[in-house]
């Protein structure tokens, strides 16, 4: 039998209070307490984390600076690198080129998310081959 990993996300302290703002306005109208409530029922549902607020890595992501200048990795991403490390995150997702270099040098699997330009691209592009 094959053993299944279930993994968090994380989700941002912002994030989080943008969708308890937005929550309490228009068309939904919640109360604060409503409001959290059903953001914090989302995030147990979608396995959602919140680490964010943890300590942060900055002597570890100094190293990385190090480590991988010369591939361009700078603050904050080496911060967020190590820190995803340290909370033993090991899945990236990202549009950022060097970032993603230097997550996957340090172990963390790392998975592309093109922008709207580069799907609309795409299929503009797939639409004109199929014609001659």
């Amino acid at each position: 039998m094959r053993r299944c990993r279930h993994y968090k996300l994380i989700i941002s302290t912002r994030v989080e209070g943008e969708a308890i703002n937005r929550l309490q306005k228009p068309p939904y109208n919640y109360s604060e307490e409503q409001a959290k409530e059903e953001v914090r029922k989302v995030m147990r549902y979608l396995n959602l984390t919140r680490k964010i607020k943890e300590k942060i890595d900055d002597e570890m992501g100094d190293k990385l600076v190090e480590k991988y200048g010369n591939i361009d990795c700078h603050y904050p991403d080496s911060t967020i690198i190590a820190h995803m490390k340290r909370i033993d995150i090991d899945i990236v997702i990202s549009r950022d080129r060097n970032f993603k270099k230097v997550a996957e040098r340090e172990g963390l699997k790392v998975y592309h998310i093109p922008t709207q330009d580069a799907i609309i691209g795409r299929r503009v592009r797939e639409l004109f081959r199929g014609r001659h």
